[in-house]
């Protein structure tokens, strides 16, 4: 969706998603003028953004397009089943009748029967060029950061397990303000992504709920430029294909994607060099 459009749709049905809440957090922060003032901002919003060692205000669920459906605590529903989004795992109830899933997870009891939860695992070289890379550019106090990701999502209806893995690549420009830097409002270009991912898909007309894994490619040599001033932008492409399954914690048995090779270059409208990932190439 366009910003129009998702504003719309959250109106629409009385919601107001993470996402939203980012974009009201930056803007504060784009008034500010003394020390004070940001720390009370950073407090007000410490549930949905965090400070990264380099000093860069980030949102705590910050993979996919979750931001853009789940509510201030990171939960959507598909059907009736609840799930939760968080900055290293998404935990999915196995029911349509557990209210609130924090009260179940801050137990001390086994909550496996209620919950299934997928570990994300991000900016981990788990194989070749591993699950999530970035490279930065910086002039002055203008900074542009590209991030590449793949991962795998899956949803319950209550019935089915949907699963899915995919490949976003991400463009922010960040401004330095009192010494940290924050996203602004900025239109985004890249060029010369390409990729292999090692993923799920059905090989030689195999039919079946378990995937074979296989690499995987595709080539976006641009430039591509973002239709509309945002915060950041994303460009995200679905790849091999879509698993259904009923098995009980069918998500469990499945691989984590990986990149065996990756590039993509990336600017803000605030930087004139890119930043450029390569890796394997």
């Amino acid at each position: 969706m366009t910003i129009p459009e998702r504003r719309k749709w959250e109106s629409e049905r009385g919601f107001i998603s993470m996402q939203s809440l980012y974009e009201s957090a930056l803007s504060e922060l784009d008034k500010v003028s003394s020390e004070s003032q940001l720390m009370k901002i950073l407090a007000r919003y410490s549930d949905i953004i965090t400070l990264t060692s380099d000093n860069e205000i980030v949102p705590i669920v910050d993979f996919g397009q979750y931001r853009s459906i789940v509510d201030r605590q990171g939960c959507f529903y598909v059907t009736n089943t609840l799930h939760k989004v968080k900055q290293d795992y998404i935990c999915i109830a196995k029911s349509s009748d557990i209210p609130q899933i924090d009260d179940n997870m801050s137990s001390t009891e086994d909550i496996s029967d209620k919950f299934l939860v997928l570990k994300v695992i991000r900016n981990e070289l788990t194989k070749d060029c591993g699950t999530s890379l970035s490279a930065t550019v910086t002039e002055g106090n203008r900074r542009a950061k590209i991030y590449m990701s793949t991962y795998l999502s899956c949803v319950y209806d209550g019935y089915y397990y949907y699963c899915q893995d995919y490949v976003d690549w991400t463009i922010k420009g960040f401004k330095k303000v009192l010494g940290i830097w924050y996203s602004y409002n900025s239109i985004y270009t890249y060029q010369n992504v390409e990729f292999t991912v090692h993923a799920m898909i059905h090989l030689y007309g195999k039919s079946g709920i378990w995937p074979d894994y296989y690499d995987q490619s595709a080539s976006y040599p641009g430039p591509v430029t973002s239709p509309y001033e945002a915060w950041g932008y994303t460009w995200t492409e679905p790849i091999g294909e879509t698993f259904i399954s009923n098995i009980e914690n069918y998500p469990s048995y499945l691989s984590t994607p990986y990149f065996t090779q990756v590039a993509g270059e990336g600017k803000s409208r605030g930087t004139e060099g890119w930043a450029v990932i390569n890796c394997g190439y």
